[in-house]
């Protein structure tokens, strides 16, 4: 797995194409209330044991694409992934370990098939600042990349060795990412404009440039457990990701306060089927994508508590 966001870019990359965090205890403001909610009672503790994430895509030409995520969690922090996917006939498993220093920080990504390694991501820092990432595809060297960072305020800027490519983040005082842009030669290629409801979810992501595409989040009022069993991992998910990556995306799913449960974009709303139990907490979220000349996408996720 090259990143460990990979997956869920992969399937949410169908829906946007065709279709330090914040309180978690702050109410939202643009719910649909068309969308039916059931989130239950009152929980205090949403610490996750396991989080999987399962995606079955059937394509012309390449028939069905499995792929199955399941999350483990350490001190309620996501530390391992386990990655089953089916292409071809062909079943491979990956074991990814999120490897932390002291300070909580995601110092290495290390993916192995058995006992080989596969490929590595390296996170150097300076402070509690991410200085460079390197990533190391085993394999083949051509998809190596090493990133540098600098901070000017509420802007970091990134810079690809391979390419020249550099491309700022700009973040709000809530340390949310509002503008995400991208330059070749000083000429900007791709923008992401963020803007988020005032219990700090993402409500709109802009895309323009090489990609163009307008996004809208609706979520839930129950609180999403992702967030804090993803929050070291924050800014990572962000640095890490491809210049073009719709970062609006990685914010709904992971960021949020609440549950994502729809996105709008030109072509249309999709909704996710979500489920809850008594205890104010999600336990499953569906969604099922025609995308058009016998492609479709079916997306599951799972959610078990500690408690």
């Amino acid at each position: 797995m090259k990143k460990i966001l990979f997956l869920l870019s992969f399937s949410i990359a169908f829906t946007s194409c065709n279709n330090e965090p914040l309180d978690p205890d702050f109410a939202i403001g643009t719910e649909d209330p068309t969308i039916p909610v059931d989130p239950g009672t009152g929980s205090d503790d949403l610490t996750l044991a396991t989080y999987s994430y399962n995606v079955a895509a059937q394509v012309p030409l390449f028939g069905t694409i499995n792929t199955d995520s399941n999350f483990t969690f350490t001190n309620g922090k996501a530390s391992g992934i386990t990655t089953v996917t089916t292409f071809f006939g062909v079943t491979s498993t990956t074991q990814t370990t999120i490897i932390t220093n002291a300070l909580g920080n995601v110092t290495a990504l290390q993916s192995y098939e058995g006992s080989t390694l596969t490929n590595e991501t390296i996170i150097t820092y300076d402070g509690q600042n991410i200085s460079q990432i390197v990533y190391n595809f085993i394999e083949d060297d051509a998809d190596d990349y090493t990133y540098t960072f600098t901070y000017n305020g509420n802007i970091v800027t990134r810079t690809d060795a391979d390419n020249g490519l550099t491309t700022t983040f700009e973040f709000d005082g809530n340390t949310n990412l509002i503008r995400k842009e991208t330059f070749e030669d000083s000429l900007s290629i791709q923008a992401e404009t963020l803007t988020y409801t005032t219990g700090g979810n993402c409500a709109e992501s802009i895309m323009t440039g090489e990609t163009n595409t307008t996004s809208t989040y609706a979520y839930d009022t129950a609180t999403n457990p992702l967030k804090q069993g993803f929050i070291n991992q924050y800014m990572l998910s962000f640095l890490n990701d491809d210049y073009d990556a719709q970062a609006g995306s990685i914010v709904a799913q992971f960021h949020g306060a609440n549950n994502w449960i729809a996105t709008t974009t030109a072509e249309g709303t999709f909704e996710f089927t979500i489920n809850y139990i008594a205890t104010d907490r999600i336990s499953t979220k569906n969604s099922f994508y025609d995308l058009g000349e016998d492609t479709t996408v079916t997306q599951s996720e799972v959610f078990n508590y500690i408690n």
